[in-house]
């Protein structure tokens, strides 16, 4: 495991929830991961920093129905809903008929942890998202306890992207002499 001993973890998690999720307080975060990645402490940072309501579940996100995910954001009024590809492509084949749930409240859906597809990208912004919430595509670190790479809710999204470095992180793209390219 890594120790994460100083401020900085909570100000990284801070600013990735504020400034690339927009969460506020009077949001309702869902963040679909197991306790042993880093998804899930990151999450509980995330959301207490700000105030915002964290809900955590126990068990399988499609037990005792695949649409288990998809009642509690109807039910609670998720505003933010995060989890990996994996979980995503399960809804996208396992859920029938998603236009009976209400989604309306999600604002942002967040996705990390490995490479999403066209398909569930777009499946997420049209199906889940109404053609309406920005899909936020990250790409983190256990090592810093945040982003890397990451797209604003207020920039032009391209499918499956990640966008550009995290506020504060100085990530670039160099030749094989070092020279940014």
């Amino acid at each position: 495991g890594v120790l994460i001993r100083n401020i900085g973890a909570l100000l990284q998690a801070y600013s990735t929830a504020t400034f690339h999720l927009d969460l506020r307080k009077q949001d309702k975060f869902l963040q679909i991961t197991e306790m042993g990645w880093v998804a899930a402490p990151w999450a509980i940072v995330s959301a207490l920093s700000v105030g915002a309501t964290l809900f955590l579940i126990e068990g399988a996100p499609d037990f005792p129905t695949s649409d288990r995910i998809l009642k509690l954001i109807s039910k609670e009024r998720i505003t933010h809903l995060g989890g990996a590809p994996t979980l995503y492509r399960m809804l996208k084949t396992s859920v029938k008929n998603i236009d009976n749930y209400d989604l309306s409240s999600l604002r942002i859906i967040f996705t990390t942890g490995e490479k999403i597809d066209v398909d569930t990208w777009f499946w997420l912004l049209q199906k889940m998202g109404n053609n309406r919430t920005p899909i936020i595509n990250n790409s983190g670190g256990t090592e810093f306890f945040g982003t890397l790479l990451c797209p604003l809710p207020i920039v032009p999204l391209k499918p499956t992207t990640v966008y550009g470095p995290g506020l504060g992180i100085p990530a670039d793209v160099v030749d094989s002499n070092g020279i940014s390219i």
